[in-house]
């Protein structure tokens, strides 16, 4: 289910409008990227072969539909993402990325209750989940617990 750069932003058309043809897909793209009508067409070509949208003819139009779930996809992309990380370095990276995000009153209102909750699901120590010899962890004569 992965999709390229080019694809996202393809992807991100079509989650916005649920349905759009082609010819909308092309106008709205065209105002940031320099792509041509033909390159975006082989990208809906590609993300109906990755079964991401389906297609349909209404006319002389295509009209595209996404097939997958904006936030799903998010979440699946950073979780495998996050799988190719060390787990015991989820913790510090993610409070970097929220220390760079913006956030209004209601967002911290809800970061501080989230955290709340999860305070009752805290576990002593984080395993390392790499294959000795990928990260620090290991090294020194640390075990990986």
């Amino acid at each position: 289910m992965e999709m390229t750069s080019s694809e996202l932003e393809v992807m991100r058309v079509i989650w916005t409008e649920e349905e759009v043809k082609s010819s909308d897909i092309i106008e709205i793209l065209q105002q940031k990227w320099s792509w041509s009508p033909s390159t975006i067409k082989t990208l809906l070509g590609r993300l109906v072969d990755k079964n991401l949208v389906t297609s349909r003819r209404e006319g002389r139009a295509y009209v595209y539909q996404s097939s997958v779930n904006q936030k799903d996809y998010h979440l699946k992309m950073l979780e495998s993402n996050l799988n190719q990380i060390c787990q015991r370095q989820h913790q510090s990276l993610l409070r970097e990325l929220i220390k760079k995000l913006p956030m209004t009153d209601a967002d911290s209102d809800a970061w501080q209750a989230l955290l709340l909750e999860k305070k009752k699901e805290t576990v002593a120590a984080i395993p390392c989940n790499c294959i000795p010899g990928q990260c620090q962890c290991m090294k020194g004569g640390h075990s990986n617990v």
